[in-house]
């Protein structure tokens, strides 16, 4: 499964024997309800101020519906990967077929493709940067034009991204043997390591990571 948050509920996607869907839930602990379910295997979730969005490999669509729910639209078809990042004005997702991070608008219109080596592991955005983890290398693009900021050769087994308006992080190293949290400051591209400790996903506050 996979998680997102939007100002009044939790998303989440699931998979079963039959088939999968999307739920949501109000923060106040309410029963949750389907937006989109017995239908295909959707995995990464993600949300801006309006909609939430989720890919969905057997059915190879970039899928979104209403925060509150309502009809669920098919944004792209093609083969996707997982990951997805979603800014207010701009959606991107990994195309398979075309081994490139594609960027569209609200309305479906591609704004820019960015060519990557290999599969796409991980996403994310602060709405001004695009981060991308493929092939080792992590993967710094602006978010409005589509042109290359920084590549850094990264670790075994980088995952888990997630930004803020300075920084992006990210876990890295292989399980069992050593593993670690780092962030790279979004200006100077320096790095930095934050903890000596396993992780498999990241969330931030204002405060903590």
């Amino acid at each position: 499964s996979y998680l997102a948050l939007g100002p009044s509920n939790v998303y989440l996607t699931f998979a079963s024997e039959v088939a999968g869907g999307v739920v949501m839930g109000s923060k106040s602990i309410s029963p949750p309800s389907c937006i989109a379910c017995l239908e295909g295997t959707p995995e990464e979730i993600a949300t801006n101020s309006t909609s939430v969005y989720w890919t969905d490999r057997l059915m190879g669509e970039l899928r979104y519906t209403a925060l509150g729910g309502g009809d669920v639209m098919t944004y792209w078809t093609g083969a996707v990967g997982v990951p997805i990042a979603v800014g207010e004005d701009f959606i991107c997702w990994f195309s398979q077929s075309a081994n490139a991070v594609h960027c569209g608008d609200s309305h479906g219109t591609i704004r820019f493709m960015v060519s990557v080596p290999g599969e796409v592991n991980s996403m994310a955005t602060n709405g001004d940067v695009l981060a991308i983890f493929a092939s080792s290398s992590l993967f710094l693009i602006d978010a409005v034009s589509g042109s290359t900021l920084n590549i850094s050769p990264g670790e075994s087994s980088e995952r888990a991204l997630a930004m803020d308006a300075t920084h992006v992080y990210w876990a890295e190293g292989e399980p069992g043997f050593e593993e670690s949290v780092w962030r790279m400051e979004l200006t100077s591209f320096t790095s930095e390591e934050l903890a000596r400790e396993a992780a498999t996903a990241l969330a931030l506050d204002a405060t903590y990571v």
